[in-house]
């Protein structure tokens, strides 16, 4: 009976180690998903000023050539 405790008693240590190991695993792949979606935000937030730069100089041009006319 003590023997069979015992069994089931490491059967469950394992089962606890394996979860531990997959929660890390999940916990460094979130990590790395969070650093990607950061990264991309930054990417095309900067894109986003880029292009309002190009438009706000193209209306720039635009009203400048207007007044040429």
């Amino acid at each position: 009976m003590v023997s069979e405790l015992k069994v089931v008693s490491q059967q469950k240590e394992a089962e606890v180690s394996e979860l531990k190991v997959k929660i890390d695993e999940l916990q460094v792949t979130a990590g790395r998903e969070t650093k990607s979606r950061e990264e991309l935000q930054l990417h095309y937030q900067q894109r986003l000023r880029e292009k309002q730069a190009e438009l706000d100089n193209f209306r720039r041009l635009d009203t400048r050539s207007v007044c040429f006319r």
